[in-house]
């Protein structure tokens, strides 16, 4: 669809583009509903006329749409696919009704085969003799009914098909030319050609198959017998199996009273394709050089057409070759090739190449006659597949151009005025093409097939009517400086200037049209500034860019004047580039409502195209006041040393020290005022970011760029003026992807739309010294906890979880960048002490689980995962994955994990009863060792180590400065290879460095490596229930004697308590003669 909106455009540029294939009323045929579906109704297709018309009324009554459905078959009929022919009315409510000598479905079995005959795969009408063929027809030997022979027949009939007259060209023509043809499918292609005495001539297309040659086959009608036709070997080739091979048409290739013949070979000489052009006589001579194709297999002569192009009334060729493959888009688009007649010689011209992919343009093409009225023919190409539901194009031809290379109009389903249930179904929409005048009017309409949905369509063509114009500008070159040529106009004051244009009917009868005047197209099509308006015709204050008057009578030969004013914007800034007009003259119009395609049709005659013969565009060039040839000398320098703000070195720019770089430029003007004047500077992306411009001469703006450079276009002045030198400032901010370079390069260059001495003063270049300093570090690594203990003895089972290795604890290593610049790329190497050297069963010591960053910046590091987790081990319980150790703050999960981990000690695994091991044994243990696994620098190297360091390599992005990044690292240690009594001390160290960063200046005020310490060590040691310790059993009386003699001494305090009165009570008597006494104390104390 977008190519297509391409070509449109393209022919709205145009001068005189034509459009005149009407499609506001389409007239539509679909299949009877006898038909089945796959009946390729639409296959193929002409238009006849039974009785030679004129007028309007008279020809759409007596013209035929004739379609072949070679695939047809009717619901009870016992012959499959024997295929028909329908004869299709146009005028409103046609219908489409089999041609009966046509259609006869039925067959004697001893005789003959019509299954499969593809009746009327091949039409033909020159309009005084009709031909329908169906080439697989198959013929029995009625003395041995398993002879079976591929003869095809055809039936002709004169101009009103009453009397239809059955031939096979094939039969009975001897036992001789049997033998040498064999299977002979007459009737793929046929023609009907005339000859000098206005004799009728059929050319009939005879492929063969296999080992059989391919013929063409002339009789005359009025005699049908096989002595009549005259089998011609076209190529002398065998052993080459074809299909549809050879298409046939009539042409007036050597004289205007003689109908030629040319037939094509698509497969011929390995598939580069031939044709041929054979004289229609007896002879059947070729009377032109082959002509072949250029790339193999792409169809070469899969249909021709011949026509008028050069006016001189004998026919050029046009070639298709559908299956064209484009390298440019690497599918097969299709091409024709044009050809010249001269001499009875034909000449390459041209080339056409469709534009999709997969459609197959020129699968079908058809001469239209000459339908703008130039005398030159006009075509018709179709492309009925690919991604659309098919294309038919229209191509012109004229006196300056053969034919032009850009259609005139481009025609789809979509862009016919009907139904969208009826648009929606065609789906191969060109695969036939036929032309004549259905409406007689003088031009010749379009019908167009379309097999896959069993439809065809009727285009018709509008008349022309002929306009001689006149366009001239007063005064013809403007001074829009003029004082004399201004005009007060709404709320402001303009120059201006007329455009004079006048109009002249040359047909018959009068006609209304409306005309418009049209100024700067092509400026407003590129959004560029509109500099001219029009006086409103209604004289109220608009400003339009243009101006239309409606319903203009002419009479035959009247001419009318107009005259137009036009303003100029104030403050244009192209003054240089003159003005331009487009006049454009329309006819009156009808628009329809959608519609079924097959309603009562409109008389075209009073809707013509006009058709313009004269000027029919402008240009006012505008008076630019220089001297000479009006060229200007443009130059730019730069003026002083360029700034560096906030840089402690004034020459150097300092990344991130750096806040603003202030660059002056001075431009001057050596020669005549420059228009349209301009300094255009470029800035790689992410380099230098433009910040602002100084002086009111000067606007700068962003242009389009490509994606890696950022364009600057400033406008200094319309017309900068001769002798004129401006200074400006250029201040941009400097990128932190500065760090990539030592010096980065500025070009500024002038330039104007007169400008004429390009030297190099026209540029100038600045060279900007950059520095970059930048200080990467890492910090010493933290273990936690920095201490955990390991079991006395290895996990037993199956491992699923790394919870059950052994205790977990994380090492963070932080790095960072003091700056002032970015630093790109930075790699971070933890050495990690891993496993026992040469170990084939992995015997890891720290079984690293996962790592991750905490941070507060954008830094992206990634860090390969080789070391980690290598038994694919279940982490989810035990990896953390919060901000900090030891899981989330603030949460019970985080505190129990945070007393798990804290306490050393993870949850143990019971591995039965445990005993203490007697203190007469301790002298038999081994004795405990601590062992240092160091991946310290300076040990890494050492061949006494017993363990492996694994190098884990963090990439570090844009390290900012200021930023910092922790990598935190998690492990477990592995209780399978490190359980026991010995403790274990772990140094695994970490460096940091830049990478392709030789630019970048280090500051190395910090230490770019680091490491981290952390021990496991043995938890309580135990010994398991049935070891020395349980068969010291201990007496019986050793327990029994303390027991007894705590019973005894109980015993006796109770006693002893007792007679001390400790157990008495005193009686009722006895407390209350005490408590007499003790009042008659306090009695007597008073």
């Amino acid at each position: 669809m977008t190519r297509t909106l391409l070509l449109l455009a393209a022919c709205l540029a145009a001068a005189h583009c034509i459009k005149n294939i009407d499609l506001q009323q389409p007239i539509v045929r679909t299949a009877p509903e006898e038909l089945n579906k796959d009946g390729y109704f639409g296959y193929s297709l002409v238009l006849h006329q039974k009785v030679v018309s004129t007028g309007f009324e008279q020809s759409l009554q007596n013209t035929y749409l004739i379609v072949g459905a070679p695939n047809g078959t009717r619901s009870n009929s016992a012959e499959k696919n024997t295929g028909f022919v329908y004869e299709c009315r146009l005028a409103q409510n046609g219908q489409c009704t089999r041609i009966p000598a046509l259609s006869d479905d039925t067959a004697d079995s001893n005789l003959e085969d019509k299954e499969g005959q593809f009746m009327g795969g091949a039409l033909a009408s020159n309009g005084d003799r009709f031909m329908a063929c169906g080439h697989r027809y198959v013929n029995f030997n009625p003395s041995n009914t398993n002879t079976r022979s591929v003869y095809g027949r055809c039936f002709y009939a004169d101009r009103s098909l009453n009397n239809f007259q059955e031939f096979q060209p094939c039969e009975g023509v001897g036992r001789k030319i049997t033998q040498s043809l064999g299977v002979c499918p007459a009737g793929m292609s046929a023609v009907v050609a005339e000859t000098s005495d206005g004799t009728d001539h059929l050319a009939l297309g005879a492929p063969g198959s296999y080992l059989l040659k391919r013929i063409v086959i002339r009789s005359t009608p009025g005699r049908v017998d096989s002595n009549r036709f005259q089998p011609y070997d076209l190529t002398g080739e065998k052993h080459i199996r074809v299909g549809k091979e050879t298409v046939s048409l009539r042409a007036s290739f050597r004289s205007t009273n003689v109908e030629d013949f040319a037939t094509s070979v698509p497969r011929l000489g390995s598939y580069f394709g031939a044709v041929h052009i054979i004289r229609n006589d007896d002879t059947l001579q070729m009377i032109s050089q082959n002509l072949v194709g250029d790339q193999m297999g792409e169809y070469y002569g899969f249909s021709l057409v011949a026509l008028n192009l050069a006016g001189d009334s004998l026919d050029e060729l046009i070639v298709s070759a559908p299956m064209y493959r484009d390298r440019n888009i690497g599918a097969e688009t299709g091409r024709i090739y044009i050809y010249r007649n001269i001499g009875a010689t034909l000449s390459l011209v041209t080339r056409i190449v469709g534009v999709a992919a997969y459609s197959r343009f020129g699968h079908a093409m058809a001469s239209l006659g000459d339908i703008t009225g130039d005398g030159f023919d006009d075509v018709a190409v179709s492309a009925p597949f690919g991604a659309e539901q098919g294309t038919v194009y229209i191509y012109h031809s004229s006196a300056s151009q053969f034919l032009t290379p850009t259609p005139q109009q481009v025609i789809t389903p979509s862009t016919l005025n009907l139904m969208p249930i009826i648009i929606s179904e065609f789906e191969s929409f060109g695969t036939a093409l036929a032309s004549f005048d259905v409406d007689g009017n003088g031009f010749n309409d379009l019908a167009i097939g379309s097999y896959k949905d069993q439809s065809a369509v009727v285009l018709r063509t509008r008349p022309l009517a002929q306009v001689t114009t006149t366009l001239v500008a007063t005064p013809g070159i403007v001074d829009i400086t003029d004082a004399n040529q201004m005009m007060a106009y709404d709320v402001g004051t303009f120059s201006y200037f007329d455009v004079i244009y006048s109009v002249e009917f040359n047909g018959q009868g009068s006609i209304t049209l409306d005309i418009t005047l049209v100024s700067e197209r092509a400026r407003r099509n590129q959004g560029l500034q509109q500099r001219l308006f029009f006086r409103d015709t209604s004289d109220t204050a608009q400003r339009e860019p243009m101006v239309t008057r409606q319903d203009v009578q002419l009479n035959q030969g009247q001419e009318q004047t107009f005259t137009d004013r036009v303003f100029v914007q104030n403050g244009i800034l192209d003054i240089f580039s003159g003005f331009t007009f487009d006049l454009e003259i329309t006819a009156r119009d009808f628009v329809r409502p959608e519609n079924n395609g097959n309603e009562r049709l409109t008389n075209l005659d009073a809707f013509p195209v006009v058709s313009i013969s004269g000027p029919s565009s402008l240009q006012v060039e505008i008076q630019n006041n220089c001297t000479g040839e009006c060229i200007a000398d443009l130059a730019v320098t730069r003026n002083g040393d360029v700034t560096y703000t906030g840089a402690r070195d004034p020459n150097l720019l300092t990344v991130g020290e750096v806040t603003e770089v202030i660059i002056p430029i001075s431009i001057q003007n050596k020669g005549n005022n420059a228009f349209r004047a301009q300094l255009v500077f470029n800035l790689p992306i992410q380099s230098l970011l433009f910040t602002s411009v100084s002086g009111e001469f000067i606007t700068c703006n962003q242009g389009n760029g490509n994606g890696q450079i950022v364009p600057f276009i400033c406008d200094i002045g319309n017309p900068f003026e001769m002798d004129v030198t401006q200074s400006t400032e250029f201040r941009f901010r400097p990128a932190d992807s500065l760090t990539g370079e030592r010096q980065h390069y500025l070009n500024f260059n002038v330039t104007s739309s007169n400008e004429g001495n390009l030297t190099n003063d026209n540029t100038v270049g600045v060279t900007l010294q950059v520095n970059t300093v930048a200080d990467i570090f890492v910090d010493e690594g933290i273990a936690f906890p920095d201490q955990v203990n390991h079991a006395s003895e290895p996990p037993t089972g199956d491992i699923v979880n790394v919870t059950s290795l052994g205790p977990s604890f994380v090492t963070t290593f932080t790095i960072g960048n003091n700056g002032p610049s970015v630093i790109p790329n930075a790699r971070l190497t933890i050495h990690w002490p891993l496993n026992v050297k040469d170990s084939e069963n992995k015997n890891y010591f720290l079984y690293l689980t996962g790592w991750r960053t905490i941070q507060s910046t954008s830094v992206s590091v990634s860090c390969d995962t080789t070391y980690f987790n290598p038994a694919g081990l279940d982490i989810a319980t035990s990896v953390d994955t919060a901000g900090t150790p030891g899981g989330i703050p603030g949460t019970s999960e985080g505190r129990r994990r945070r007393r798990s981990v804290g306490g050393g000690m993870q949850p143990r695994r019971r591995r039965g009863r445990n005993t203490r091991i007697p203190r007469q044994d301790m002298e038999n243990l081994p004795v405990s060792v601590d062992r240092r696994v160091s991946c310290l620098p300076e040990d890494r190297d050492n061949i006494a180590n017993n363990h492996t360091c694994a190098a884990i390599v963090c990439e570090v992005r844009q390290l900012r400065a200021g930023n910092r990044v922790q990598v935190e690292i998690s492990a477990v240690i592995d209780e399978r290879h490190i359980a026991g009594i010995d403790s274990y001390t772990f140094f695994p160290s970490a460096q940091v460095e830049m990478v392709g960063s030789d630019h970048i200046n280090e500051s190395n005020t910090k230490d770019n490596n680091a490491s981290a310490e952390f021990r496991s060590i043995p938890g309580e040691l135990v010994v398991p229930s049935g070891s020395s310790g349980d068969d010291e059993s201990v007496p019986w009386y050793v327990i029994a004697v303390p027991i007894i003699a705590a019973v005894i001494l109980i015993i006796v305090v109770a006693v002893v308590l007792y007679f001390c009165g400790f157990f008495r009570r005193k009686n009722k008597q006895e407390i209350e003669d005490q408590a007499r006494e003790n009042l008659a104390e306090e009695n007597t104390a008073m």
